[in-house]
């Protein structure tokens, strides 16, 4: 199989990307002084609940591999070939966690909308919410539509003017040209062109993601701590380098990954602590970003909203005492 440049690339940025942004709500969490000390006053949820849940998927893996001879082929991508396999808890733990991820894009999508929605002053919060469920929602349930026996090309076609039908309905309520725009068609072209052309939509929806939640938890880092995000950013990357490779090992490559007949193999059990760092992400990115809770506001909202690094940095954000009686920013949540 001959493959072209643009997939070694693609396959480059999913390394150096993906993994470094399922670490940075963790990084930020933790090297954020003010909302550290929020954590450390509550370390049942912060600490405890990850662990209990790592160890969970662990357990759960453990046990399947042990014990159970599913139909499945186990790596980046888990594929499933029997409908009676859905009843191991291996594989329901798969199922819930592609549905929390598409959850996860979408309100992700929505908090993005909701600080263009707070700058450029157009837009609808509940709009907003139900566009980034409904566009995302869809595309996900209907990845499934093969296992009743739908063809692919009868999903792509049911998808693409629900997708366009809710591109309008955002576009028409827009008072202003606005970053807001060009969010909206991304997030929508994207999961459109999953269906038609499934690498580059790939490229589009995932890697934007990626790129959001890095950019996001960089611009807050260097505001806390008053210094470039330069090292923050390559510390992530450099992580998620050494995390994605501890999983999936040296046998990762564009032919292994691309090629419709061949799944990289990787360890039931890693990869179920992957699934447990997943869940774990999937918690801290709302507890992060969640607005409408004071503290958050108080801490993480101080740095999000100020004026990027070298503009300086608030003396909310790393004395949350300091913060009584301080603005409230907008919910997003």
């Amino acid at each position: 199989m001959v493959l072209s440049p643009a997939v070694y690339l693609i396959l480059a940025l999913i390394v150096l990307l993906e993994h470094a942004h399922f670490l940075s709500p963790m990084a930020l969490a933790w090297s954020h002084a003010g909302f550290r000390q929020v954590m450390l006053r509550q370390p049942a949820k912060y600490i405890g609940a990850p662990i209990a849940i790592i160890v969970a998927t662990t357990a759960i893996g453990a046990a399947t591999s042990l014990f159970t001879n599913l139909h499945v082929d186990i790596g980046m991508r888990v594929r499933v070939y029997n409908l009676s396999d859905y009843k191991q808890p291996f594989v329901m733990m798969v199922v819930l966690y592609w549905l929390w991820n598409a959850y996860h894009f979408a309100m992700q999508n929505f908090g993005v909308l909701s600080i263009y929605r707070k700058k450029s002053g157009s837009g609808s919060r509940r709009l907003d919410m139900a566009f980034c469920l409904f566009v995302q929602t869809a595309a996900s349930v209907l990845v499934f539509a093969p296992h009743l026996g739908l063809r692919h090309d009868i999903v792509r076609d049911l998808y693409v003017p629900l997708a366009l039908a809710g591109v309008l309905a955002m576009l028409v309520r827009e008072t202003r040209p606005s970053p807001r725009m060009l969010f909206i068609l991304t997030d929508a072209a994207g999961l459109v062109l999953v269906f038609w052309s499934g690498l580059w939509g790939f490229a589009v929806w995932a890697i934007n993601h990626w790129l959001v939640a890095i950019g996001l938890a960089s611009h807050v880092y260097a505001n806390n701590a008053g210094r470039s995000a330069t090292v923050f950013v390559a510390g992530l990357i450099a992580a998620g380098m050494v995390l994605f490779w501890l999983i999936f090992g040296s046998g990762v490559n564009a032919h292994t990954l691309f090629d419709p007949h061949f799944v990289v193999r990787a360890s039931m059990i890693a990869l179920s602590i992957r699934y447990g760092l997943a869940f774990t992400h999937f918690l801290y990115d709302r507890w992060l970003w969640r607005l409408s809770d004071p503290q958050v506001r108080a801490t993480i909202g101080q740095d999000l909203f100020a004026a990027p690094y070298p503009g300086g940095k608030g003396q909310c954000s790393r004395v949350p005492r300091a913060c009584k009686g301080a603005s409230d920013t907008a919910a997003l949540e």
